[in-house]
This record gives structure tokens, C-alpha cells and sequence, in this order.
């Protein structure tokens, strides 16, 4: 996922004028570090276990959403 898909899908909701995206990281990691591309692992097969490995899901942390008025 890339910052320009996370605006592009924001872009769309109905009533929204403009956004600023500041940030964008995983928490899973050591250290948050910012980026422009988040990765995500494909669902795969493990074979010595003989069972499918799930996909991840990104989903976006409503605590770090700050929602402000524009003003022009």
C-alpha cells in the first residue's frame, strides 16, 4: 500500500475536500519509521506444516486519526 492509495481512497468518501497525510507506518516493528509504502505478506502455502499461512491486513489505528475543519 502506498501513501498515494491511502489519499486516493480517502479522495472518495463522501464530504471530504482535502486531506493531509502525515504519516504512515506499521507499529508492528521495533521502531515506527515512516514511509510512502507499506508491505503486507501474501497468503502462502507452508509445506512442512502442510497448511496455508494467512495474509495480513492492514488496517488504519483510529487513535492516531486527527480530524479538523479547514477553514479557507
Amino acid at each position: 500500500m502506498t501513501a498515494a492509495e491511502v489519499i486516493s481512497v480517502i479522495q472518495r468518501v463522501a464530504g471530504v475536500v482535502a486531506l493531509d497525510l502525515e504519516q504512515l507506518y506499521r507499529l508492528d516493528g521495533p521502531q515506527p519509521s515512516p514511509s510512502t509504502i507499506l508491505e503486507a505478506a501474501l497468503v502462502r502455502w507452508e509445506a512442512q506444516e502442510e497448511a496455508p499461512q494467512p495474509a495480513e491486513l492492514l488496517l488504519i489505528n483510529p487513535l492516531g486519526i486527527g480530524l479538523e475543519e479547514m477553514l479557507p
